[in-house]
């Protein structure tokens, strides 16, 4: 057979690419049950290899492209529910490993669907897409159209009586007023956001709540009260064996630890975290880690380690589309090369960090970076 027409993707999985003119062939040759049986061999053979995709993600990974066909199919065969479990697993699967258009792709291929429908079942659909549409368009730097499609997932919740999505809605709603500096506002949502967790017994979206009132405790400087938190997110973590949300709260207690002077442990906690986020293929969580590990070289004397960290998470961040993350990474960036002498890129990456916290409308970060170029100007 032509290479051109056949590519092997995994001879031991016996995965192939079949060009799209071969695919129509074999298509032209299948009676409709025959093609029909196909199409279902192949759904269950997704459906068995996302049932453990959180494992064998890189396995996933390969098959992500064929979510939606498979998808299609099963909503054809009005196998609404099998539908959903795969699309969403898909979805959770692209946002994880940072393949945010395929995620994105997902979801308005669900949404679709749906398009038109006012039961409750298109209702429950709508809401969890438009707040994972959300999350997407957050990390592209689009909080403003982010925060809208929070408040249509917001009002449907009311609506239908979902105190569990609307605590989900309430906790990325708050994240957003926290990155514009309203903290206030945050605070009282993840406060909403906790008290609906506590009622529920949903001890996920709890700890996910005391992670993120750490956050805002340490912006106001009641760091006590903010490790206090994260050691009750991390011993929920372990009790759930949630290993994203264990990274997470590792990487912001190391934080407090730096910030405490105890760069050690804080550096210890780091490599916890980054062996965690590569084991569950977690790139966003990985430029994080390697952020706040090149602060704590930088100041070490450790330069040149250092830069290498912000290479790494500059390249994650375009990949994954990140701007906040980028706008950090620039920050750290430019602080660094003052502490080599180089004041060409010391200014280009300040000034980088500027324009992008300016175009995401987080104030307080954009006035932080513009004080330090300011330094450089009167150099």
């Amino acid at each position: 057979m032509n290479s051109s027409l056949l590519r092997v993707l995994d001879r031991e999985q016996r995965r192939f690419q079949l060009h799209a003119l071969l695919r129509e062939r074999v298509r032209a040759g299948c009676s409709a049950e025959e093609l029909d049986n196909l199409q279902e061999a192949h759904a269950a053979a997704l459906e068995m290899r996302f049932a453990d995709w959180e494992t064998h993600w890189s396995d996933c990974r390969q098959c992500l492209q064929e979510v939606i066909p498979a998808g299609k199919f099963l909503w054809d065969r009005q196998a609404s529910g099998r539908m959903l479990w795969l699309s969403y697993r898909g979805y959770e699967l692209a946002r994880r490993i940072g393949e945010l258009e395929e995620g994105f792709r997902i979801l308005m291929a669900v949404e679709s669907l749906y398009s038109g429908r006012t039961d409750r079942e298109a209702f429950d659909v709508l809401q969890a897409s438009y707040g994972n549409q959300a999350l997407i368009l957050r990390r592209w730097g689009r909080a403003q159209e982010a925060m809208a499609l929070h408040k249509k997932e917001e009002a449907i919740c009311l609506e239908l009586g979902d105190k569990d999505g609307l605590q989900a809605s309430y906790g990325n709603q708050a994240s957003i007023l926290h990155a514009w500096g309203r903290l206030e506002e945050a605070m009282a949502l993840h406060k909403q956001e906790e008290a609906i967790c506590v009622e529920l017994g949903n001890k996920d979206g709890l700890q996910r709540s005391y992670g993120n009132q750490a956050l805002i405790l340490q912006d106001w400087g009641r760091v006590e009260e903010a490790m206090a938190l994260l050691k009750k997110q991390e011993a929920i973590c372990l009790e759930l064996e949630d290993k994203d949300g264990l990274q997470a709260t590792y990487g912001n207690q190391a934080s407090i630890l730096h910030a405490w002077g105890r760069p050690e442990e804080a550096l210890a906690l780091h490599k916890k975290q980054e062996a965690i986020c590569l084991e569950l293929g977690n790139k966003d969580g990985l430029q994080r880690t390697y952020g706040n590990q090149a602060v704590i070289l930088k100041a070490w004397g450790r330069l040149d380690e250092a830069l290498t960290l912000l290479k790494q998470k500059e390249a994650i961040c375009l990949e994954l589309g990140n701007k906040g993350s980028l706008g950090y990474c620039y920050w750290q960036w430019g602080l660094l090369a003052r502490k080599q002498g180089d004041k060409h890129t010391e200014k280009q990456k300040l000034e980088q960090a500027v324009a992008i916290f300016a175009e995401l409308n987080m104030p307080q970060q954009r006035d932080a970076v513009q004080a330090e170029l300011n330094k450089t100007d009167s150099g």
